[in-house]
């Protein structure tokens, strides 16, 4: 399965297509808008709007020359528009689950995923990951090509770059990346093994070891007990090895 693009025109060519359907759905079912719940029309109007906005700040991934000089004040903006199209996707993935319409193409996990890698490659800080490492585990399932599995190593790698931590950065251990984010420097970590590229692993694992490291310890620890199991080659084995030898678990004495 081919990964969603970094394209502003694909992605809004695509949910033009996934909007219609839940619309249609929706229209169907006779619902109403409650006051506790978002409307998908209203929703996807918003989205629209989003992308045209976003289409006339930007020229093939250039910023527009209105807004070159402000390159700090863009980047926050780009920052919290892509934020808040992504919580769109993920309210209408709800109501599309909630409407019983099925979706063997998790369409909406990949229009997030489109949106990411193109928010990232255009200088925006991302938070808002929960359908994006959805979208990035639907491909992993599904991928066994070598070749295809390196793209989506890069891809992930593209996200992961772009996401920023929570909490407060003056005090020592009180910046952390929320569970989406770690769960997709895990999962890269996991897409690199597969692939049997140390170079990939080395990449990926340190990543796990300095950004998520109170999680480090037990994911080394789980690939040193699969060793055996999955028959690992030698290359990949010596990655693990070393890696699970460095950041072991505590052990807590009785």
């Amino acid at each position: 399965m081919q990964i969603p693009p970094a394209d502003i025109d694909w992605f809004a060519e695509t949910f033009g297509q996934a909007s219609g359907r839940i619309l249609e759905a929706w229209d169907d079912n006779g619902l109403e808008q409650s006051s506790n719940e978002p409307d998908p029309e209203m929703l996807c109007g918003a989205m629209r709007q989003l992308t045209d906005l976003l289409k006339s700040r930007f020229n093939g991934g250039v910023m527009a020359t209105a807004e070159i000089h402000q390159p700090a004040v863009m980047k926050a903006d780009i920052s919290e528009l892509g934020d808040y199209g992504l919580n769109i996707l993920s309210d209408l993935s709800l109501i599309s689950t909630d409407l019983g319409i099925v979706d063997e193409n998790n369409t909406w996990e990949l229009l997030a995923v489109s949106l990411a890698r193109w928010l990232g490659a255009n200088g925006a800080e991302l938070h808002s990951l929960d359908l994006v490492v959805n979208g990035f585990s639907f491909l992993a399932n599904r991928s066994t090509d070598i070749k295809a599995l390196e793209s989506l190593f890069m891809a992930m790698g593209e996200i992961t770059e772009a996401m920023v931590p929570v909490g407060d950065p003056v005090h020592e251990g009180d910046v952390k990346y929320p569970e989406a984010g770690a769960m997709l420097l895990l999962n890269r970590g996991i897409v690199a093994t597969r692939i049997h590229s140390p170079h990939l692993m080395e990449s990926a694992f340190t990543d796990i070891a300095e950004l998520i490291p109170e999680m480090a310890p037990r994911f080394f620890q789980e690939g040193l007990e699969q060793i055996d199991l999955i028959n690992y080659p030698p290359q990949v084995r010596v990655v693990i090895q070393r890696f699970a030898r460095d950041w072991p678990e505590e052990r807590v004495l009785h």
